[in-house]
């Protein structure tokens, strides 16, 4: 059986959904220091507690600062 033509809302629908999982949308990232008297990073401070931010808060470029400093360990997650 034939698709039924791909209309404008459904590629938005898709554009849509791609953007959201490029940055990270329904995600946190958890950050924690490795040190023990934390570290300063992409604006923000950490310590060796975890710290939860949601993925949309955070643009492309701070995730790949946060992700590539040695000191700081760095997990994305599901929000649920």
């Amino acid at each position: 059986m034939a698709k039924a033509p791909q209309t404008a809302g459904d590629a938005e629908g898709a554009q849509a959904k791609a953007d959201a999982e490029k940055t990270g949308a329904g995600k946190i990232v958890r950050v924690r220091s490795v040190s023990a008297t934390g570290r300063r990073r992409a604006g923000y401070g950490f310590t060796q507690e975890p710290s939860d931010i949601p993925a949309a808060d955070l643009s492309e470029e701070q995730i790949e600062l946060l992700q590539s400093d040695p000191l700081l360990v760095v997990d994305l997650i599901d929000a649920d």
